[in-house]
């Protein structure tokens, strides 16, 4: 298993995925990782519940990027980042006041 910071993009080649309040720039990099290894992407969130005080622990659904003979790129990747931009989406409904969105 290798974990990844998947959501910073900054300084580099970005995709956008659709997010409530305008695109979300994510990096291609874990997708593409994926989808040349055969392997699925997992989101892990965290949260902090304050009655009583414990952290919930949140792991998404797998996300199979489509590998291809062809060489993949970037854009090829948007399905995927939009599937875990919406995923990101729904935790910061159910915790609004503990996402920060990282961008410049």
């Amino acid at each position: 298993m290798v974990g990844i910071m998947g959501d910073r993009g900054e300084g580099a080649a970005t995709l956008e995925a659709d997010f409530p309040g305008g695109p979300l720039k994510l990096s291609p990099v874990p997708w593409l990782l994926a989808a040349r290894n055969h392997t699925p992407v997992l989101l892990f969130l965290v949260a902090l519940q304050h009655h009583p005080i414990r952290l919930l622990c949140h792991i998404s659904q797998p996300i199979q990027p489509a590998d291809s003979e062809k060489r993949l790129k970037p854009k090829d990747m948007i399905p995927y980042a939009n599937l875990y931009a919406k995923e990101i989406a729904d935790f910061a409904k159910r915790f609004p006041d503990q996402w920060f969105k990282f961008e410049s």
